[in-house]
């Protein structure tokens, strides 16, 4: 295949999927995905809010996405005293994914992945643990599983693989002596 045929088979492909009412529906649901994460999170983080431990909030962000333009979508920031860790959603183009949000802290950050039901005991689409990077040696090694093909099943995103990845990618400061 030439330069120019590889070219216009891109451009054939992408008039093909610029189907606007398709991509409008494909938003409107990762939308309301998102505001169902923030929803969860915010139900498990209750009793933090509730006791002052923990703030929450959300500032718009704009996203821009081939076929859906830019659109504006809620980040969640929890506060812990002077820390930080924003939820930031990356959109909805991705190969077999419904949507990519990245949890970013001071010692790290993770990546989960919207993904589809596809099993009887899931009723609705379900946010998936994808990786959890707290330093070079987490990259590594997930690189490694990648380029090896091994397959693992990713955990989806509860209370518990929550709570554990808030505090995986937090700094770790606290003196347990």
């Amino acid at each position: 295949m030439t330069l120019h045929e590889f070219l216009r088979t891109k451009k054939s492909l992408s008039e093909a999927h610029s189907d606007k009412p398709y991509w409008e529906a494909k938003q409107r649901q990762w939308l309301s995905a998102v505001k169902d994460l923030y929803g969860d999170i915010q139900k498990w983080l209750q009793s933090s809010i509730k006791q002052g431990v923990v703030t929450v909030k959300t500032t718009p962000q704009i996203i821009t996405e081939p076929y859906l333009g830019s659109y504006e979508v809620e980040r969640l920031e929890i506060q812990v005293g002077e820390e930080t860790v924003s939820i930031d959603p990356q959109g909805v183009e991705l190969a077999n994914v419904l949507g990519e949000v990245m949890m970013y802290g001071q010692a790290g950050q993770a990546k989960l992945w919207l993904m589809p039901a596809h099993n009887t005991n899931e009723n609705k689409n379900v946010w998936r643990v994808v990786s959890l990077f707290t330093n070079v040696n987490d990259i590594i090694d997930s690189i490694t599983n990648l380029r090896t093909g091994v397959k693992k099943t990713l955990p989806v995103l509860d209370r518990n693989s929550f709570a554990k990845i808030l505090m995986s990618i937090m700094q770790p400061n606290i003196d347990e002596s």
